[in-house]
This record gives C-alpha cells, structure tokens and sequence, in this order.
C-alpha cells in the first residue's frame, strides 16, 4: 500500500493536470470557431446550389440542342440520301412457273425465262412495273393508282384492278395481251384501246401491226396451273412453248410444214411423252442430240429435232 505521502502526492499531480487543461480551454476561441463551421457550411450549401442550378439550366438547354441537332441531321440526310427509287428484280427459272406478291397486294404469276421489275413501295400517280416475257397480274383495285405493265417492246397495259395475261418475250415475233377479267387499257406508240374479257390483243413486233380478236382465255393462261392447251395451235408455236415449258432446245424440221395446226392439252407428261403422243397423233418424228459435256464439267441444255412429214 501507498503511505500517506505517496497518495498527497498523486492528488498534487491531479491538481496539477486539471489547472493545465482549465488552462487550455481557457485560450480556445469558442465563439470564432463556431462562426468558421458556419462560414464553411455555408460555402458547402452555396456550392450545391451552384451545381444544382448549373445541372438544371444544362437539361433545360439539352432539349433543344437536341432537337436541333436532330433536325439538322434529317435535313443532312435529305440533302445526301440518293433520290433514286429502290427496285426489285425477280426472274423466272427456265422451266418453272413461280408466283409474286407486289407493295400493293397485287399478285403475278412468271412463266419460264420471265423477268419482273417493280418498285419496293409503289409512290406518285401510278403502280409502274416492268415485264420481259409471259406474266399473269391479278391486280388489286386501286382507282386512284393506275397499275401500269410495261414491255421491252414499248407496249403498255393499263389496269385498276383486273385479271390479264401478258406474253412478251424478246425472242417472240408477236406479243399478246389476253384478257380474262374487268377491262384494260392499251397502248403502243400512237395506238390506244379498250379492251374487254375473252378478247386477245396481238402485237407484231417488227411491222408494228396490232389485231384484236375474241379469244379462249383458258388456252393462254393454263400455264400459270400446270397446264398446256393448244387448240389448233401452229407446229412453230408448239414447239416454243414445249422448249420453254421443259427447258430444252427443240429444232423444227421442213419448214413448209411450220404452219400445221395442233390440238392436245397436257399437264403432268414429260417431254418425251409429249413428242411420242404427237408422234401417234401427228405426222412428226422426233429425236434427241446426245448432250455433251463442257470443260468446266456443266451440260449443254437437251437438244432435239422435231421433223414435220
């Protein structure tokens, strides 16, 4: 235990420290203190406003700079963007019949070797599209908008919403409208009808003469169904739409007989069974070239000789 003299001393040294830090609080200045924290709160609260009003004012600004720079941009883009209407191309495969839906719901059936040019988004005063070879419109009504058919060969089909078939191939000497459905309108050069159903217009081409007569139109549109009527059909005639129809070369013989007329429907035959039916039928012999192979490992197409007796 501490003696008497240990413990005063301790409570002197007590003493001691308490008067040092009564001192020490004693030369702080308490009131200048405080007017410095509220000094700085105040500059912390100036600068958030500051900031606040600063962040304010830049959406408020950013609305119309945007709008801006986005109609900027759109008159950039009409300024830059090519004028130039966007068009679509469908050809037929040699042999085969295929089917096309238009912008305006209009639907048009290819033949073999057909080529159809139409725009993506039918704009202005007419639906225009563009035909080299044999197509079937079936043309969605639209009075206001024209639908108009143009050939290689300059002849134009006008429609507002009608069934029709059109037949210009660039090798054909002839080119023919056929009507099956509503009324059409035609024109070439100088040359303007109307025409009505189971009427055929016929355009040929290196004289520019053009004759108008009734028609069967089953026989000129059976195509589109799979099927081939002739009805006292030219030899010639036959003989081309075989070639296309079964994508082969066919080359008739004895021309003086060019004009013999041929009266068959066929449907689902091969081509052989075709010739060997007008063999039996008609006085016409036929037989096929050996195909021969090219250096790039492809064929040449089938060839074969159809003689008239």
């Amino acid at each position: 235990m501490k003696n008497k003299n240990e413990k005063i001393k301790d409570e002197l040294l007590t003493i001691k420290e308490l008067r040092d830090d009564i001192r020490f609080y004693k030369q702080i200045d308490v009131s200048g203190a405080y007017g410095r924290t509220l000094s700085k709160i105040a500059r912390q609260q100036r600068r958030m406003w500051l900031r606040n009003t600063f962040n304010r004012a830049a959406a408020i600004l950013f609305i119309p700079l945007l709008a801006g720079t986005l109609v900027l941009s759109y008159l950039f883009y009409r300024q830059t963007a090519s004028p130039r209407e966007a068009f679509a191309e469908v050809k037929g495969s040699p042999g085969t019949v295929m089917q096309v839906e238009l912008p305006d719901r209009s639907r048009v059936w290819l033949n073999g070797e057909s080529r159809l040019r139409y725009p993506v988004e039918f704009k202005g005063k007419t639906r225009a599209v563009e035909l080299a070879g044999e197509g079937f419109f079936d043309v969605s009504t639209d009075a206001a908008m024209p639908f108009e058919v143009t050939a290689p060969s300059g002849l134009k089909v006008i429609a507002r919403g009608t069934e029709f078939n059109l037949k210009a191939y660039g090798d054909d000497d002839t080119h023919e409208v056929v009507l099956e459905e509503g009324i059409v309108e035609v024109s070439y050069k100088d040359y303007s009808a109307v025409m009505k159903p189971d009427e055929m217009l016929r355009l040929t081409v290196d004289d520019n003469r053009i004759a108008r007569s009734a028609v069967r139109t089953d026989e000129k549109t059976a195509w589109k169904d799979g099927k081939i009527i002739f009805r006292n059909t030219p030899v010639e005639e036959v003989m081309k739409q075989l070639s296309r129809r079964y994508n082969v070369d066919i080359t008739l013989h004895n021309p003086r007989q060019k004009s013999y007329l041929i009266r068959a429907t066929f449907s689902s035959e091969t081509i052989e069974q075709i010739l060997d039916y007008l063999k039996l039928a008609e006085p016409v012999e036929w037989s096929r070239v050996k195909t021969e192979q090219n250096g790039d490992s492809t064929f040449n197409r089938q060839q074969i000789h159809v003689t008239v007796k």
